[in-house]
């Protein structure tokens, strides 16, 4: 009960009846009890009863007078605390609306402060963009006054140059390493064929071997004489035998003249007849020569024997037919030079291929660092574009024109503006009297407003 007064509330007759019972009250007990009084004997155990039934009774009528003025004190109390939360609400709406009025207030004044920061911000911005717009007009004065294209076009050329190089550098390469890849193929195979070509050398050496051990056999070659003459013997017998008849003729007609002695006739006349002896001598002389040939039923026999057992062991290179000891013998000649030759061309062709790799080394070398240098001269005309704030070549050149066309524009500005201010000073006095109040005249309009 307490709790609800502190708190401003109103009593109500049920809120009491329950306060009371949960104190512990009955009250209808309390009413049929008192209904049930009767009078009962002093001393007997009702009228002790009945005693102390009068005393609770005064006490709970004492205790109600006490609550119900307790109760009015509260409702006074109730009444005074809801008016003075009546005014409160008041006194605190009226300071809300005083403290919306200085927020707005303060607002206000924040509002004006931003826009006038805003303004100087503005004015600021619009110099800053002023002094940028100067400063891009200078920076591009400064790029674009001077035409400077021939710093590119001769980096260009280099760079064509370099370009050029590290294509020829790369033609060459591949037709190096084609050049190479070949050999090195024809060595491959080379290589791959040196062991039977080896094995046909020394097949080739053992059956020339036993060829010269064949022939040293008897019976393996015939020999054959025969007689034939000279053909210089009858040449050289001819030409004295013509010599030793002019001499006899001469001698003859010497003799005839009588315009040389006898002696020297007789001496030419023996000589002549000596070379006509000596001539008919060479002329009949015969020579007996002395041949050797193979048997030919022991050659041919042989011959097959041999060819038969190499093309057996080499079919892939077998030998054609021939019958002839000295053709067998040429052919296994020729492989063993076949193998020397093989070797000689396999270690050409082995330098070759160490001289090729050097050179493509080189080649090489070479192309990297005609790529370097056409990567640092691409960038140095990125970079010179860049610094120029230009995209391409052209750009640079549009840019150029414009600049040019803009100091031009300016150029007859200027003087158009001498000239003007040049004919307003020396003009007439009635229209510089006019231009003076109509300047004047219009000056005086944003002060009036």
């Amino acid at each position: 009960m307490e709790f609800a007064f502190n708190n401003d509330k109103f009593i109500k007759p049920d809120f009491l009846r329950s306060k009371l019972l949960n104190n512990g009250i009955d009250l209808d007990g309390i009413a049929s009890s008192l209904k049930k009084i009767h009078s009962p004997k002093t001393g007997s155990k009702d009228s002790n009863l009945f005693e102390t039934l009068k005393k609770e009774i005064s006490d709970l009528k004492s205790k109600r007078t006490e609550l119900i003025f307790e109760i009015e004190s509260l409702h006074s109390r109730n009444k005074n605390n809801a008016e003075k939360e009546e005014k409160h609400l008041k006194d605190r709406n009226r300071e809300f609306e005083i403290k919306d009025k200085l927020a707005e207030i303060e607002k206000d004044s924040e509002l004006d402060s931003k826009i006038q920061k805003k303004i100087k911000l503005l004015e600021s911005l619009s110099e800053i963009q002023r002094l940028k717009s100067i400063q891009e007009f200078i920076k591009k004065n400064f790029l674009y006054a001077k035409d400077e294209s021939s710093a590119f076009e001769n980096l260009q050329k280099e760079i064509e140059k370099s370009r050029n190089a590290v294509h020829s550098s790369e033609a060459l390469l591949k037709d190096k390493e084609n050049a190479m890849n070949s050999k090195k193929k024809h060595l491959d195979e080379r290589q791959n064929l040196l062991p039977t070509l080896q094995k046909m050398k020394q097949k080739a050496e053992e059956w020339c071997e036993k060829i010269d051990n064949t022939l040293r056999e008897e019976g393996f070659i015939e020999e054959i004489r025969t007689n034939h003459s000279s053909s210089s013997g009858k040449i050289l017998g001819i030409i004295l035998v013509g010599l030793g008849f002019l001499g006899l003729v001469g001698a003859f007609s010497g003799f005839l003249l009588s315009k040389f002695s006898t002696a020297t006739l007789f001496s030419a006349a023996l000589i002549s007849a000596s070379l006509i002896v000596l001539g008919f001598f060479l002329f009949l002389q015969k020579r007996e020569s002395v041949n050797f040939r193979y048997s030919s039923e022991k050659e041919k026999d042989f011959v097959l024997k041999i060819s038969g057992l190499w093309n057996l062991t080499f079919p892939e290179y077998s030998i054609p037919f021939i019958e002839k000891i000295d053709h067998l013998r040429q052919f296994f000649l020729k492989q063993i030079q076949n193998f020397d030759i093989e070797s000689r061309q396999i270690e050409t062709s082995e330098k070759e291929i160490r001289t090729l790799s050097t050179e493509l080394d080189t080649i090489r070398s070479t192309l990297r660092l005609e790529s370097e240098k056409s990567a640092g001269l691409q960038s140095k005309i990125n970079s010179w574009l860049n610094d120029r704030k230009a995209a391409t070549i052209q750009d640079y050149h549009k840019q150029v024109a414009e600049l040019q066309a803009q100091s031009r524009n300016f150029s007859e500005g200027l003087k158009k503006n001498s000239h003007r201010s040049l004919r307003q000073k020396f003009g007439r006095s009635g229209n510089s009297a006019k231009n003076y109040n109509r300047n004047y005249g219009r000056r005086s309009d944003p002060i009036s407003e």
